[in-house]
């Protein structure tokens, strides 16, 4: 069993979004950003350290996924392009 689950790796904001989304990472550690098309197409995979920002403003309305991994933990949650 895992006894150690973070609530959540990481927030975003706004959302929806239209040009530029926050990423605020709740650790220092290395972590992979991916941004999935609600295909499950790959569209963004990053490395980052600490807090960043997404310009999403030249992709398609939709909703995506937003996936961030590091060496202990996976967290996805979704959010909306208008």
């Amino acid at each position: 069993s895992i006894n150690n689950i973070e609530e959540n790796l990481f927030r975003i904001y706004p959302n929806p979004v239209s040009d530029n989304l926050t990423i605020k990472i709740n650790n220092d550690s290395y972590n992979l950003i991916e941004v999935l098309d609600m295909n499950g197409k790959l569209i963004i995979s990053e490395s980052i350290t600490n807090d960043h920002t997404l310009n999403v403003s030249n992709r398609s309305t939709g909703m995506y996924f937003i996936k961030i991994t590091n060496e202990h933990t996976v967290n996805t949650q979704t959010f909306i392009v208008e």
